[in-house]
């Protein structure tokens, strides 16, 4: 598969892995305050969640309670939905499928010569989540500036009541 993916491709790849990781070290310190702020520790049955999505969940169920500011719970409702919305992209990116534009045609198969890929496909029918090469370009740079976003808006610490 690598050879069929371009340079690009494979850079976007790569950096969108990269941010990630940065953001979901930024979300488990999120928490991390969000807990301390509740100033009780999680029940000892409790299992943080495993994946990108659900910590991000999971820091917005309980950190909303918290902000005693109608103006910055919105904030930190805006940027979480926005985390959510790029870990779904990122999984996208990440596990899909490269294929060219609309799926495979019989005649790309039988022709035995690589077809350009230009989009990437995760889920099932019905449930697909896609995405073209230009966006999948561009989804690193706006994990960082959400990270960038989240990271700020816990900067400010005492809001919380």
């Amino acid at each position: 598969m690598r050879e069929l993916l371009t340079t690009a491709q494979k850079t976007a790849i790569a950096d969108i892995v990269a941010e990630s990781v940065a953001l979901e070290f930024w979300v488990d310190s999120s928490t991390a305050l969000v807990e301390a702020a509740e100033q009780q520790a999680p029940p000892a049955t409790h299992k943080p969640p495993r994946l990108l999505k659900r910590k991000i969940d999971a820091l917005k169920e309980r950190a909303i309670p918290l902000i005693g500011s109608e103006e910055k719970r919105a904030e930190l409702i805006g940027i979480l939905c926005k985390l959510q919305q790029l870990a779904t992209e990122r999984r996208t990116a990440i596990h899909g499928q490269w294929q060219p534009k609309g799926g495979y045609r019989l005649a790309d198969l039988l022709s035995r010569q690589p077809v350009p890929l230009e989009e990437v496909v995760f889920g099932t029918r019905g449930a697909e989540h896609r995405l073209p090469t230009g966006r999948v370009e561009l989804l690193a740079d706006e994990i960082k500036a959400s990270t960038k976003a989240l990271i700020a808006f816990f900067s400010d610490f005492p809001f919380l009541h």
